[in-house]
């Protein structure tokens, strides 16, 4: 969203901004963090996945930096990359660490997936509001999401949920 709103502030100052240019940074980022998501997985199984998430957060905070240092393409291009390998760091491990802590019960884990969705869509809807002309197509979509929110936390047995003691003491890593 971001990235989509610096471009059109460069293209309104008189850099060439085309399609081609933004397709390509979507794809290089997807592309990236599809090469890198299987060999960074293994590599959480060996190291501790929490310096592997934290490694990521930092290689995301550096490709921010340098997609804001100057309008060059090829900076636009080695920033994606490292967004998408940022990515690759966090997610596999992230995933693998709910999977963990959630061990004991199936219910709590599909709640715990469910609302790690959840949030990846709150973020891209929040996004879409400073958009103009889709506030109303965000605030539908934003309702659904809360309906769905109702639906997966809907507990017939409060049984079968952790406390979240019990989850800190699965979780140890």
């Amino acid at each position: 969203m971001l990235i989509g709103i610096y471009l059109a502030h460069l293209s309104a100052t008189g850099m060439r901004i085309d399609a081609r240019l933004i397709g390509m940074l979507g794809a290089v980022s997807f592309a990236a963090e599809l090469v890198a998501s299987i060999p960074l997985g293994l590599v959480s199984d060996a190291i501790s996945p929490r310096w592997l998430m934290v490694a990521g957060a930092l290689i995301g905070a550096v490709a921010v930096r340098i997609f804001a240092l100057a309008p060059h393409p090829w900076l636009f291009y080695s920033s994606r990359i490292l967004d998408g390998l940022a990515v690759a760091a966090v997610t596999p491990p992230l995933l693998a660490y709910l999977a963990q802590s959630t061990t004991h019960s199936s219910s709590l884990r599909a709640r715990v997936m469910s609302f790690f969705e959840l949030s990846l869509l709150a973020g891209w809807l929040g996004g879409s509001m400073r958009v103009d002309g889709l506030l109303l197509g965000t605030m539908m979509l934003a309702i659904l999401a809360l309906v769905l929110l109702h639906w997966v936390t809907d507990n017939d047995s409060p049984q079968t949920c952790a406390t979240l003691e019990e989850i800190h003491e699965s979780s140890r890593i």
